[in-house]
């Protein structure tokens, strides 16, 4: 048998073992690398590859917009555009740009805003403080706090149309979101608070409501030990409440800090202050809505003695009906402070009123007071009082005390005789219900 040269026989194993290694390499290649190179429908070996989708252009994503708001659909828009940022991160780049481009139609730059305010993202953050920052008409500005301050509840599909609630805000393109939000971030917050100092009385409202959230929240964190310090925003409130030219932002200050008061444990930094500037404010003239948005806080508070004696004062010779009888309430709450004689003669001076609606609050604020048969004997007398009001309220304060002969009695000659079938009617009702000794 013949055998091949040996040069042939070397060069023949050498084009096996590279075509050998050359298959080898080719399938030990990493998938992507397989996977991008160019089929054919009917390749063996398609791409593998995962596709994602491109990131849509401003036009795309306005055309998106427009048909939502011809439908009515933007709320549903809205969640869909948050799912899509909460798996696609250049979406959220997308969104900032759409909130800073001012050519953008309103519709649009609202959407992203609030989109972009229910992430909790430190992208979305900066990216809405960049659009605080940019300015723009104050109905923006406060369309942009109201973005900072909303809320998202994850798993819900339905925070972009709420039904209503406390703290649920329509937006002019129809979202309805819930404002309820801590903010963590400290430039954010910074920017939302400056805009208490904003010359637009509605941007104001909406920084006050949006940061009373995070005030009340400091204090719950000192409660529970955590040493944050939010001092800068409480003495904003306390400016608002003092100096700002509206009386409902006057009111809407007072009451977030009357919160925070009741929350913060006492002696706290900042909680004498708060209590003395809250007080002393409520006790000026012309400040109902303050007084009424602040009342159940200081209810609550601990008052020094001094301010109780104010608020003594105020009971029996303030300006007006409204303060007065606010006093005369806020000291039913913290009647145990007073001594049990104390607490007799101010009833009795407040019963022998000129002012039948003064007398007729002064009844009301028995059953607030520890039980004291000189107090329900004070209440029995005011059974004849020329206002029928007035006996209407002794009526309803008697009801609380048991029902001893003398006053059996005299329920039961008023439901007879009363001149006011409302009184007549009442008594009736109170002899049914009365304590009996």
């Amino acid at each position: 048998m013949n055998r091949p040269p040996k040069g042939i026989l070397a060069l023949g194993i050498l084009l096996l073992a590279s075509a050998f290694l050359s298959s080898a390499l080719f399938w030990r290649r990493p998938q992507s690398t397989i996977g991008s190179r160019p089929t054919s429908p009917s390749s063996p070996h398609p791409a593998t590859t995962p596709q994602t989708s491109p990131t849509p252009s401003l036009a795309e994503l306005r055309q998106e917009i427009e048909s939502a708001e011809r439908s009515g659909a933007l709320p549903k828009l809205a969640a869909e555009w948050r799912d899509r940022c909460r798996s696609d991160r250049s979406f959220i780049r997308s969104l900032a740009r759409i909130l800073l481009d001012r050519t953008q139609s309103s519709a649009a730059r609202e959407v992203a805003a609030f989109v972009l305010g229910s992430l909790d993202d430190p992208e979305a953050w900066q990216a809405l403080l960049d659009a605080i920052r940019q300015g723009g008409e104050a109905a923006w500005i406060r369309t942009l706090i109201l973005a900072i301050g909303s809320a998202y509840d994850r798993g819900r599909d339905d925070t972009f149309s709420l039904t209503g609630g406390p703290n649920v805000v329509k937006t002019p393109t129809g979202l309805s979101v819930e404002i309820r939000k801590v903010i963590a971030d400290p430039g954010l917050r910074s920017a939302v608070q400056g805009c208490l100092e904003h010359s637009d009385r509605e941007v104001r409202r909406a920084a006050l409501q949006v940061l009373k959230f995070t005030l009340v929240s400091e204090a719950l964190s000192r409660r529970e030990g955590d040493e944050v310090e939010l001092g800068t925003l409480r003495d904003s409130f306390v400016l608002r409440m003092i100096g700002d030219e509206e009386n409902s932002l006057r009111a809407e200050a007072g009451h977030s800090l009357a919160e925070w008061l009741v929350t913060a444990p006492v002696g706290s930094r900042g909680h004498g202050q708060v209590l003395d500037s809250l007080f002393h404010k409520s006790l000026e003239s012309g400040e109902e809505q303050l007084r009424f948005r602040t009342l159940q806080g200081l209810k609550q508070a601990e008052l020094a003695g001094t301010q109780l004696e104010a608020v003594r004062q105020a009971a029996l010779r303030g300006a007006d009906f409204d303060q007065r009888a606010w006093a005369i309430e806020l000291l039913g709450a913290h009647g145990e402070s007073f001594s049990a004689e104390q607490r007799r003669d101010f009833v009795s001076s407040i019963l022998q009123d000129a002012d039948p609606k003064i007398r007729e609050t002064g009844l009301r604020q028995l059953t607030a007071l520890p039980p004291d048969d000189q107090l329900r004997d004070l209440a029995r007398n005011s059974l004849g009082d020329p206002a029928w009001n007035v006996r209407y309220a002794a009526v309803a304060a008697l009801g609380t005390y048991a029902g001893t002969p003398d006053l059996v009695r005299a329920l039961e000659d008023l439901s007879r005789s009363d001149p006011q079938p409302e009184v007549r009617a009442l008594a009736t009702k109170t002899l049914q219900t009365l304590k009996r000794p």
